[in-house]
């Protein structure tokens, strides 16, 4: 019992870091936005570019009206976007 109690504790902290690593990059602030938007311009061009700087907009303007639940959800799409 001892040993799956650990086995799954084990498993939660490796599924929980990157995660807690992803809300770090996705904060919504001039200079998380300026480094994605150079990686966006990095993109070549096609649907990808085109929907990731579609997100870069909509999370710029969240930004603007101080929704930043919005703007972190944006940045987030661009992100997967981007992969």
């Amino acid at each position: 019992m001892l040993k799956a109690n650990v086995l799954a504790a084990v498993l939660a902290f490796t599924v929980a870091v990157p995660a807690f690593a992803a809300n770090d990059m996705m904060e919504c602030n001039e200079a998380s936005m300026s480094k994605m938007k150079t990686d966006v311009m990095g993109m070549s061009d096609g649907e990808k570019k085109t929907m990731a700087m579609d997100h870069m907009k909509m999370a710029e303007d969240s930004m603007m009206k101080k929704d930043m639940k919005a703007c972190t959800m944006h940045m987030q799409e661009t992100m997967k976007a981007m992969e």
